[in-house]
């Protein structure tokens, strides 16, 4: 949980999906022996659950569970987020919950913005084409200031999940 997925070991991603292990075996002992069998993550995920259950401690559970995740990336690689924008603005006060999603900033920002029952937002805006923040970032970021609010974080976050810091970018720009 602190360091994220990220620092997993393939062996212990799959752990996560085998759960426990088996008489006189344990998880750990399933995760080599599916990593040995299909030489890869990519192997494992595109096994076919009755190749899996011929692995030494595998069972229908987790053996299905882990086709579908095969199944789940492939559709994810299918039909990728639709090239377009997403703008998401959180109210930090009290119960943080999603107040403005859509794909028209401005449009959204006029329209929703007075509905915002909080002074403190956060911003999470998803550009689909790797493009670095624009003008348009920098104006919504002055145009919320101006209504009073307080962005406490303004982040772009790109197709190839590359993250960049609006709010100190117009700082900068500001002096501040």
């Amino acid at each position: 949980m602190n360091f994220g997925t990220e620092v997993l070991s393939d062996e212990e991603l799959l752990m996560l999906f085998i759960g426990s292990g088996v008489k006189g075996m344990s998880a750990r002992d399933i995760a080599r022996g599916l990593l040995k069998e299909f030489h890869s993550l990519t192997g494992v995920f595109m096994a076919s659950p009755k190749e899996l259950v011929e692995v030494d401690g595998v069972g229908i559970a987790v053996a299905s569970r882990l086709a579908a995740v095969g199944e789940i990336m492939r559709r994810i690689v299918r039909d990728p987020l639709p090239q377009r924008e997403y703008i998401l603005v959180l109210c930090v006060e009290g119960k943080m919950g999603i107040i403005i999603s859509g794909t028209d900033t401005q449009v959204l920002v006029d329209e929703q913005i007075s509905l915002l029952p909080c002074n403190d937002v956060i911003v999470y805006h998803y550009h689909a084409d790797d493009k670095l923040p624009s003008i348009s970032d920098e104006w919504l970021t002055i145009h919320l200031r101006g209504r009073g609010l307080r962005i406490v974080k303004y982040e772009i976050i790109t197709s190839h999940m590359d993250v960049y810091d609006v709010l100190s970018k117009v700082d900068r720009m500001k002096g501040e």
